[in-house]
């Protein structure tokens, strides 16, 4: 596949570029409704061009454009001499032979990057689409997962302060480099733009499973995202599934009949489960470790999920470097006085090991077998949020995380009515059975049928 590439946006110059005739998967940028895909030139290493599925779109080179001249000032990071992108940000426009906008050009995410959507906590197993070593033992542990999330905010603080907006901050867009937690993040064309304060290219497309409460009712109609409260919605979500082993803020048991359970109607409704106050309406997973998070990160949970909040109240990008940098430079870990040598029940320091009481509900509910000291745990998929097609146990990615020994109730994300009938069903079924047995007596004592007069001549008659 021939393209041009344009090497100076600002000027004509241009050089043929061959591009591989099938796109690639392992840094396949996702795209709404199929708007495009992303191919690996046979002549150039280091990089990848994004191909548009829609031919010479003006709108979208003029924000590809304003990228290029607006680049941010973090976009990547030197690790041993060798330039590592933190941002897939655009290089270079990409045009057709006949000089029809086509594309761009952007740096390739390193081999020793594993998306989010893909990531493997316990069984050790690499993904299929993203082949590599085995995760270890550090790559899962708490101060390992900290780390993770403290480069995942410092990086969108940085975009933020520099006037763009990640939106759609979801697991298939971010990569972790495993060995030193960097982040990547990638699919920076839908990003909201901004020039000199203003929004010039406006987002519109975000995952409902991040997408913020404000926004969730306008869910299948077109968005314009130009402020940063989805931004700070969204990395608080991120956040909350890293630290919680990928179980969703607004994940749980519900306790109310609701003709619609799914994690966009539990966000629209604000029902957060693990607040500091408990939700009327929901209760959180059996196994989740919120309650052996410090105060400090309860309590910015809270301001981001709980009911009332004022969507500009969230914390910001840089409130969760610090407290999460605080909790790195005042070695807020401790080993656990069980297992002190095993990197995976380390814990916050004043908080319990959430691995052995873990073990220890599993004991209690007759659970004695490998999962049980293993810790592991399997992905329920709910109605709300796809397959991303990664394989394997517990992805960090639109899947749900719960203990495959826990009971039914918590293992599930449905109404309590969710396994058989609801209220309204269940009150139709009585009131059918008793008028039956209504009409079935009636005729065993008059003979007669209900709407023969029935009723009428049972009343009529005599006392015994």
């Amino acid at each position: 596949m021939n393209k041009s590439l344009l090497l100076d946006p600002g000027s004509t110059t241009v050089e043929r570029i061959a591009l591989a005739d099938d796109p690639i998967k392992r840094d396949g940028i996702r795209a709404h409704g199929g708007e495009g895909k992303v191919y690996a030139p046979t002549d150039r290493q280091g990089c990848v061009a994004k191909i548009y599925v829609k031919v010479d779109d003006q709108a979208r080179r003029r924000k590809i454009e304003s990228m290029l001249q607006h680049k941010p000032r973090h976009a990547e990071s030197e690790q041993n001499g060798v330039v590592i992108p933190l941002l897939a940000w655009p290089t270079h426009i990409v045009l057709e032979e006949v000089g029809a906008f086509a594309g761009f050009l952007m740096p390739r995410v390193p081999s020793d990057f594993v998306s989010l959507a893909s990531w493997q906590w316990t069984l050790q197993k690499p993904p299929k689409q993203n082949p590599g070593e085995p995760l270890g033992e550090a790559d899962h542990s708490l101060p390992s997962r900290v780390s993770g999330c403290r480069n995942l905010a410092r990086l969108v603080q940085s975009v933020n302060e520099q006037g763009y907006w990640v939106i759609d901050l979801s697991p298939q867009n971010i990569f972790v480099q495993r060995q030193h937690m960097r982040v990547c993040l990638i699919d920076c064309d839908s990003f909201s733009i901004a020039v000199d304060g203003k929004v010039v290219h406006a987002a519109t497309a975000a995952r409902e499973e991040i997408r913020a409460p404000e926004f969730q009712s306008s869910a299948k109609q077109p968005v314009t995202f130009t402020s940063d409260s989805q931004d700070r919605f969204a990395l608080a979500v991120m956040i909350f599934r890293w630290l919680n082993r990928n179980l969703h803020p607004y994940q749980g048991f519900l306790q109310i009949d609701t003709e619609s359970a799914t994690l966009a109607s539990n966000i629209a409704a604000r029902r957060f489960a693990y607040g500091l106050l408990p939700h009327p309406e929901i209760m959180p997973t059996e196994g989740s470790e919120h309650e052996s998070f410090p105060l400090e990160l309860r309590r910015l949970f809270d301001r981001a999920f709980a009911p009332g909040c004022d969507p500009q109240t969230r914390p910001s990008a840089k409130e969760w470097v610090e407290t999460l940098q605080r909790l790195k430079t005042d070695k807020r870990f401790s080993p656990c006085a069980l297992h002190p040598k095993d990197m995976s029940h380390v814990h916050f320091t004043g908080q319990h090991c959430p691995r052995c009481q873990r073990a220890e509900l599993r004991s209690a509910q007759g659970d004695t077998g490998p999962s049980a000291t293993l810790h592991s745990m399997s992905g329920v998929r709910t109605a709300s949020m796809p397959s991303s097609g990664a394989t394997g146990a517990i992805p960090l990615d639109l899947s749900c995380s719960v203990s495959p020994s826990l009971p039914s109730k918590s293992a599930t994300y449905r109404p309590t009515a969710g396994k058989g009938w609801s209220t309204r069903r269940k009150l139709f079924f009585t009131a059918v059975v008793l008028a039956l047995a209504l009409t079935g007596y009636v005729y065993n004592q008059t003979g007669l049928w209900v709407w023969q007069g029935g009723i009428q001549t049972l009343l009529d008659a005599p006392p015994i």
